[in-house]
């Protein structure tokens, strides 16, 4: 298992780096081959940024409002993941043999997507998880819990969210390049 570095300033860095591979990939594409997936039940480039933002977009409002509740963290003190954050970490990181069915609101769109529009929505979802992660700076991150928007049951840290949304969108972009690999470049 991969040591997480759970610091809001690897977040931001991290968010851009991934609209920056968002955008790598879709560079060049027409609407056909963003949205053509590699093998039957696979999913296209279009549909792998397009599941990133059906489970990205619900999860800000709570982090901002759970991020502005947090306490100050304590002088010399650094915030650290909880065991349910690096076992859900560890669960959606790429590389990992584990796949999961993903709950049916996270599920992409079986229409055909938009390349720029799906790009700029991304963009967009970066741009307020960056937001985020500059919000948890100087907080006690690890202090609030924040329920997942697709089950009450699973509760995390604010930074357990932020470490887990950026190896969901590492893992998923992962697939996201093989689907582009096996469409032809």
């Amino acid at each position: 298992m991969s040591r997480a570095d759970p610091r809001p300033d690897r977040w931001q860095e991290a968010f851009r780096a991934c609209e920056r591979e968002a955008e790598t990939l879709a560079a060049g594409r027409s609407s056909g081959s963003f949205n053509r997936a590699p093998t039957e039940g696979a999913w296209s480039v279009g549909q792998c940024l397009d599941h990133l933002l059906e489970a990205g977009q619900p999860l800000v409002a709570l982090l901002e409002t759970a991020l502005a509740a947090a306490p100050a963290a304590a002088p010399g003190a650094e915030p650290r993941l909880g065991l349910r954050d690096r076992l859900f970490v560890w669960a959606v990181q790429p590389h990992h043999w584990l796949t999961m069915p993903s709950p049916g609101a996270y599920r992409p769109s079986d229409e055909t997507l938009d390349p720029e529009r799906t790009l700029r929505a991304f963009a967009a979802l970066q741009d307020d998880l960056a937001a985020c992660a500059d919000a948890a700076a100087g907080r006690d991150w690890s202090a609030v819990r924040v329920a997942s928007p697709a089950s009450r049951f699973v509760r995390l840290s604010a930074g357990g969210w932020l470490e887990g949304t950026l190896q969901h969108q590492r893992r998923h972009l992962r697939q996201a390049r093989r689907a582009r690999e096996a469409a032809g470049g």
